[in-house]
């Protein structure tokens, strides 16, 4: 739903030039919830103690979180760019 609101609709709304397009920083989060939902829906359990344990993987953890947060980033400035190129912003 998060992807729906703050993603696709101001794309859909710049296409149909609508006077005012709001966007959302939240766009940013949209990969790393999408992956911990898959990893939750498949892992079950696992997922959690995985995410729970402090003894292994601190920096796979922090290299991992890093890297849905730079897609974050890619994708909400991919989402400025379709809507400059409709004349917003």
């Amino acid at each position: 739903m998060l992807g729906k609101f703050a993603l696709l609709d101001p794309i859909r709304d710049a296409e149909l030039h609508q006077e005012q397009v709001h966007t959302s920083a939240a766009v940013v989060t949209i990969p790393m919830f999408a992956a911990l939902g898959v990893a939750l829906l498949v892992l079950g359990n696992r997922a959690t103690d995985w995410m729970k344990s402090d003894e292994a993987r601190p920096v796979a953890r922090k290299v991992i979180i890093l890297g849905f947060l730079a897609a974050g980033f890619a994708l909400y400035f991919w989402q400025q760019h379709q809507l400059a190129q409709f004349g917003y912003r």
